[in-house]
């Protein structure tokens, strides 16, 4: 029995879209995820739900769709990159926001310094982490990943609200 059967909720599901109105309104940072497959080519895709979990010792944890293949090769791989994308940047967002394509074709990058998995050129800082743990929640799972080494650029981050990018340093300057 779940704690809200024990008190009283009833298992009726939340209409999606209140769910999706809910966390719309809600600002997040936008990165790319990358991983290297076991033929090492390069696989990634965008991913909103990125937050810190520890400093002692250093841990994030990222979100991803069951069915992404980004999330088995970083089950199967034990290691991923974050990359926390700059402001100017929404194209490549957008581009690994979809699936079947070359995603890594016309970017640059480079290898990681441990894993070997793909940094995106001119983030706003990355990211390079092993798999710490992993918790299965709904169709998403939880991956966290202990940072092992990253860099920071000072350059803006991307943000994203109410189902468009948003400028951070606009708004901060208004």
């Amino acid at each position: 029995m779940t704690l809200a059967q024990t008190r009283g909720i009833s298992d009726q599901s939340l209409d999606p879209a209140v769910f999706r109105g809910i966390f719309s309104g809600f600002p997040s940072g936008v990165t790319v995820v990358t991983a290297l497959d076991e033929s090492d080519r390069p696989v990634g895709l965008t991913v909103s739900a990125v937050m810190s979990v520890s400093l002692d010792p250093p841990l994030l944890a990222v979100c991803l769709q069951n069915a992404k293949y980004t999330l088995q090769t970083i089950r199967h791989r034990g290691s991923f990159v974050v990359n926390f994308l700059s402001r100017n940047q929404s194209g490549i967002s957008n581009a690994f926001a979809v699936g079947d394509m070359d995603k890594f074709s016309t970017l640059r990058w480079e290898a990681s310094e441990h894993f070997g998995a793909p940094i995106l050129e001119n983030v706003r800082a990355h990211a390079e982490c092993e798999v710490h743990s992993i918790v299965e929640a709904g169709d998403h799972t939880l991956v966290i990943g202990r940072i092992v080494s990253g860099a920071v650029s000072e350059t803006d981050p991307l943000a994203y609200c109410a189902r468009q990018y948003v400028d951070l340093v606009a708004q901060q300057a208004s």
